[in-house]
């Protein structure tokens, strides 16, 4: 029976040794591992830590990008017994130096120059330092013990005891802590939330009896999503070796290094945020807006084709034979065209961390690319809600996971209970009681809804409720989401709490921004003040409106001229904008919003709201 994360990957080394665990480009060299090589390596670098002097219970952080050295890191951390810490490697080192202080790190271990340079500048201002250990370009810097000559120190420690890692397995426990994982601090300073091996296996267990028949391991996802986030290091690294198909990391957030990635590996599975998917739709339409009226009569029937299809699929019904040879004939000339996109060979993408607009599921459906949404929170190892892969339920993230218990306070928050529910919260025992009452109910602060098949909707987060001076009550994460549905522009912030309406900031996609102005070198503030970003965002906030009760509409917006760093105090490492922070920083612009009459800048959102 596995009992931990290390057992976990034992026995998928048992069961296919030979199979391939994961591969990656490094400095133009291929490094594969089968996961009886990978196994190796991460028992003998538990081995040289637990020599340097790791104990049970104790940390050691991992900052750098997600490549087959950090997961490697993760699995010798576990195997000794340690505490396993993801730094997000955008943090500045005041953030690094505060994670590192809070969990008392005894070892840390860093990829990559930059990386190398903020950990330096943090540990100036950490009361122990930990021991630092380096891999890639910061491998053989000054100061810094190198990661392949501790795995290469390991193995001889494996050869010299070769019992000592059945040892190590024994005396660990399910409910010991594996991972903190720290919350992104948008609503404060981070927290530290523990997790244990128990929490990780019962929710891996019970997704894996939700897998699709045919996934196995012969299968291949990219990997590419940050390692310190939950999804990324339980539900994709410990999911994957669950479930025992084969990763290419990418090594990089750069959009191109993770297109090439997907071209050159075509993945089978792929999971990500909803960023990707409505880039990739909103290109798509800007690309066909440029061909002629023939391409574009095409492709209007080929996407009318294939919604209708995804809609027979979706709903149980058999297609009829014309909508059969339809549909042949609009993928041999449009659809198939869209998924060679992503590799060609995707038959899953999973998405989670906010809502998609079921318009763009629906047509990545029609084009044979079912997107799965779910829903969870660190808190609770990632996922507590999942879409049935063969049957989702667009405009939901589906269903509680077996074994998860879920229902709505009376003001809409939701509840979870269950094996997966996590620990509580590092050295905050007042948190932790806030967070899970007296009946083991953890509270999420997100807001959601119950549909008569138990398909849940979320709404907003609790304290994220906007109260306008006339009394409405406003969530503003949908509107928020309409908005960052346009390429040209990155998250927004809806303002408008005691107000007598509601209007945006607006900060800009670098990338998408760039291409709608046709100016690939443009500053953020140069792009800010262009007509078409201009225009774009426009359109962006007229959509929003469209939707909209005229309490809900924006009135008015502002476009940011500054790009905000990823990781700062405005915006988390996961793209989410802190709201007090950004309310606090961008003070003036809001009040401008509301000034009487309003600025030239804004006069014209103010109409285009009018007349919507």
């Amino acid at each position: 029976m596995v009992r931990t994360i290390p057992e976990l990957l034992d026995a998928r080394a048992a069961e296919a040794p030979h199979l391939l665990s994961f591969e990656q480009t490094v400095n133009g060299r291929s490094d594969r591992a089968t996961w009886s090589e990978f196994k190796q390596r991460c028992d003998a670098l538990s081995l040289a830590l637990e020599e340097l002097g790791l104990r049970p219970g104790e940390s050691a952080g991992v900052i750098g990008q997600t490549t087959g050295e950090w997961a490697t890191t993760d699995l010798g951390i576990l195997g000794a017994g340690g505490v396993s810490v993801g730094i997000y490697p955008t943090l500045t080192p005041a953030q690094v130096a505060y994670l590192l202080s809070d969990c008392a790190a005894r070892f840390v271990v860093a990829g990559g120059k930059a990386e190398l340079s903020t950990l330096r500048a943090a540990l100036t201002e950490v009361e122990k330092p930990p021991v630092v250990i380096g891999w890639g370009e910061a491998e053989g810097e000054a100061g810094v013990l190198g990661l392949s000559a501790l795995i290469s120190r390991g193995r001889e420690l494996l050869a010299r005891k070769p019992g000592r890692i059945t040892e190590l397995r024994a005396r660990a426990k399910p409910e010991d802590l594996a991972v903190l994982i720290y919350t992104s601090g948008t609503t404060g300073v981070p927290k530290g939330a523990m997790i244990s091996h128990g929490n990780c296996l019962s929710l891996l267990s019970e997704l894996k009896k939700l897998l699709p028949a045919d996934v196995s391991g012969a299968d291949v996802t990219v990997s590419f999503l940050p390692m310190a986030h939950v999804a990324e290091h339980v539900i994709g690294f410990y999911g994957r070796i669950s479930a025992g198909y084969a990763a290419r990391y990418v090594g990089s957030l750069d959009s191109q290094a993770v297109l090439g990635a997907v071209g050159q590996t075509r993945p089978t599975l792929f999971g990500s945020v909803p960023r990707i998917f409505e880039k990739a739709y909103a290109k798509i339409r800007a690309t066909v807006a440029e061909a002629n009226p023939r391409r574009q009569a095409i492709f209007a029937w080929a996407e009318r084709t294939g919604r209708a299809w995804s809609r027979h699929q979706l709903g149980g019904l058999p297609p009829p034979l014309s909508l059969r040879l339809s549909h042949a004939l609009a993928d041999r000339l449009v659809l198939r065209r869209i998924r060679e996109a992503f590799g060609g060979r995707v038959r899953y993408f999973v998405s989670g961390a906010a809502p998609i607009d079921p318009e763009i599921l629906e047509f990545f459906d029609g084009c044979g690319m079912r997107v799965v949404e779910v829903y969870g929170m660190t808190e609770c190892c990632g996922i507590a809600t999942v879409n049935s892969p063969e049957r989702p339920r667009f405009g939901t993230v589906g269903r509680p996971v077996p074994g998860m218990e879920l229902r709505l306070a009376d003001d809409g928050e939701i509840l979870l209970r269950g094996p997966s529910v996590f620990l509580g919260y590092w050295n905050r025992k007042e948190a932790t009681a806030e967070a899970i009452d007296a009946d083991g109910w953890l509270h999420t602060g997100d807001i959601g809804v119950l549909d008569a098949d138990g398909f849940l909707k979320i709404t907003d987060r609790k304290k994220n409720l906007i109260v306008t001076s006339g009394g409405k009550k406003v969530a503003p994460a949908p509107i928020e989401a309409i908005l960052g549905s346009d390429p040209v522009l990155g998250p927004s912030l809806v303002v408008g709490e005691a107000r007598p309406y509601l209007t945006a900031l607006l900060t800009l996609d670098l990338e998408g921004a760039r291409e709608a102005a046709g100016a690939p070198s443009a500053s953020v503030g140069e792009l800010s003040r262009h007509p078409e970003v201009r225009r774009r965002a426009l359109v962006a906030v007229e959509k929003a409106n469209a939707h909209l009760a005229r309490f809900e509409q924006i009135r008015r917006f502002r476009i940011l001229e500054e790009e905000l760093p990823l990781g700062g105090e405005e915006l988390t490492p996961t793209m989410k904008l802190r709201r007090k922070a950004m309310t606090r920083r961008f003070a003036a612009e809001i009040e401008s919003l509301y000034a009487t009459p309003a600025p030239a800048e804004v006069i014209e959102a103010s109409a285009a709201a009018s007349a919507a």
